[in-house]
This record gives structure tokens, sequence and C-alpha cells, in this order.
């Protein structure tokens, strides 16, 4: 009699067994197929127009004729310039206070925003995760606000926030916490408060589904 040990035996599968568990429907590009329309999307409408821009930057470039552009190198960004007087000054953007004025009201905006939406976020996704009646339905509601287009919030609540029609002012009126109506998104004192608030707004949802 003959036996056939099969003691340390490693056995071997082919190459096409593995590629049937690791595709089952046999189709091993269609994981990129699937991403492909979001990739397109990002390449045409987001990194495309930055690079674009950027190389923009380094041109000096009419909007009326986009097409004829200069190549002036760093100059938009810091150059040195001699006056007929013969006195030499230092122009661009990185001299020009307005341009850092814009970019400490970013870095504010954007920490304060994050921060404030990320607290909220927590706790609304702790409220979320607890039992109670309706919490399904709450939880769609909690959504809305992340569900509702950009372009539809903004003017939504461009109408609410308006100085002379918008609710928000009527509502602070009626209440007695303002004594005349306030124009929020062109008040330099409450315009950074009033973007805050919507920002909140809408990407807190957001937050708490992460």
């Amino acid at each position: 009699m003959t036996s056939t040990s099969t003691e340390g035996h490693v056995p071997q599968h082919s190459p096409s067994a593995r590629t049937v568990r690791a595709h089952p429907d046999g189709h091993p590009l269609l994981p990129y197929l699937l991403v492909l329309p979001a990739t397109a999307y990002l390449l045409v409408l987001q990194i495309f127009p930055l690079l674009q821009e950027f190389w923009l930057s380094f041109t000096a470039t009419s909007l009326l004729n986009a097409r004829s552009s200069e190549w002036i190198g760093f100059d938009n960004y810091l150059s040195l310039r001699v006056l007929d007087s013969g006195r030499w000054i230092w122009r661009g953007t990185l001299v020009d206070p307005a341009w850092w004025n814009a970019v400490w009201n970013t870095v504010r905006f954007s920490v304060v925003s994050v921060s404030i939406e990320t607290v909220l976020g927590l706790l609304v996704a702790l409220v979320l995760n607890a039992e109670f009646k309706g919490r399904g339905l709450v939880r769609a509601a909690i959504l809305i606000p992340w569900a509702i287009p950009t372009i539809v919030s903004a003017k939504m609540w461009g109408w609410m926030l308006n100085d002379q029609f918008g609710i928000i002012n009527d509502m602070l009126l009626s209440v007695g916490l303002i004594d005349q109506k306030i124009a929020w998104t062109a008040n330099v004192d409450t315009a950074m408060f009033a973007v805050l608030i919507v920002d909140v707004w809408k990407t807190t949802p957001f937050m708490a589904l992460l």
C-alpha cells in the first residue's frame, strides 16, 4: 500500500482563481471605473482651475483678453520699483496690507469655524447615538442643512440677514435685543460673525457624520 503525505503541503491557487475572489464580477477595472466620474470632476472643476490660476499669477493678464499674457515672474507678488525721484519702493501682493488682512481673516475664520463645528458635531453625534423615540426622524432633520445645496442656503441666509426685509432683524427688534436694523454682512463689525453662524449651521451636520 502506498500513501501520499500532505504534511507541509501548501495548496497552489491559479492566478485566475485569485482574480475571481478579488473581483467577483470578473472585471478588475470596475473599481477604477466607479471613481472615474468623481476623479474627472476634481480634475476639470477643481485641480485644473487651481493650477491655471497659479500660472496666471506669474503673468500680466487682462480679463478682457486672457489669451494675451506676458510672463513677469514674481512681480505680482513682490517687485522693486524705482520712482522718477530716484526713491525705491516695494510693490506687490506681499507688501499689500489689504492682502495680509484677508489672510488674517481667512485664518481666523478657519480656526474658529472648524473648532466650533467639531465640538458641536461631536455633541450632536453623541445625542443621535442615544436611544430615544423618534431618533430616525431627528437624524434625518439634522442632515437637512448639509443636504441643501450651498447656493440655495447662501441665498436663503442672504434674505434672512438682509437689513431691509430680513427676518433676523425683525425677530431681534421684536424682542428688544437691537434698536435698529443691522446690515449683518455689510458691516465690518458683524460680517465675520454672520458668516461664521451660516458656516456652522451648514457644516455641523457633516462633522456629526464623521
